[in-house]
């Protein structure tokens, strides 16, 4: 082959490698029985925004719902610039629709590394429409399942005392309640919440 067209080869596959979305290089794509957790792209924006624009998936959070795409954007560029330093990770949780189109309807992310990194704090978020159906259950236990691959042996996860439906399902992935975790007047937090703190050992789970 000529020096010519070798290097012609060469700039081809650097340019198909250059091509992926580097999150996805930063976080592996992770395959449940029912979900794939992947990295977050542009393409989502929409996906996104009905999670994050609802005011029901936001109430717990402390944080407004999105009002618009251009949030979601602000969105995306801290979730790369995060994963890139290796502060947080946050993976979207995709479905294959009826349309046979893969769509994105929650999030979740592992976050707030101890130092030594073997421990971190679990966030996670998934559109109304798909709730009480299994999803973020089984989204959870493949981030768990990664997350032991990276040494971490300790999750918690800081729940609302009014998100029953999360303390139900954290308690039945092997969380164990360690008191309340409030701050202010009365323990309430400045957002107004009173956070609960659910601690996890993995080889509890």
């Amino acid at each position: 082959m000529p020096d010519s067209e070798i290097d012609q080869h060469a700039m081809t596959d650097s340019v198909m490698r250059d091509s992926v979305h580097p999150l996805h290089r930063l976080m592996p794509t992770l395959t449940g029985q029912r979900v794939v957790l992947r990295a977050l792209t542009p393409d989502d924006r929409a996906g996104l925004l009905a999670i994050y624009g609802d005011s029901r998936v936001m109430r717990y959070t402390g944080e407004p719902p999105f009002a618009s795409l251009e949030t979601v954007d602000q969105m995306l560029a801290s979730v790369a610039a995060l994963a890139r330093t290796h502060a947080s990770y946050e993976w979207g949780i995709a479905i294959t629709a009826d349309t046979g189109k893969e769509v994105v309807i929650g999030t979740c992310s592992l976050h707030s590394f101890s130092d030594d990194r073997q421990q971190c704090e679990v966030g996670c978020l998934l559109n109304a429409q798909y709730w009480r159906q299994g999803y973020m259950r089984d989204a959870l236990l493949v981030l768990f399942d990664h997350a032991r691959t990276l040494g971490i042996t300790t999750v918690w996860a800081e729940i609302d005392a009014s998100n029953t439906a999360s303390i139900g399902l954290f308690a039945d992935l092997g969380f164990i309640f360690q008191g309340e975790n409030g701050q202010g007047e009365s323990g309430q937090c400045e957002n107004g919440r009173v956070d609960f703190l659910y601690l996890c050992e993995f080889k509890d789970v």
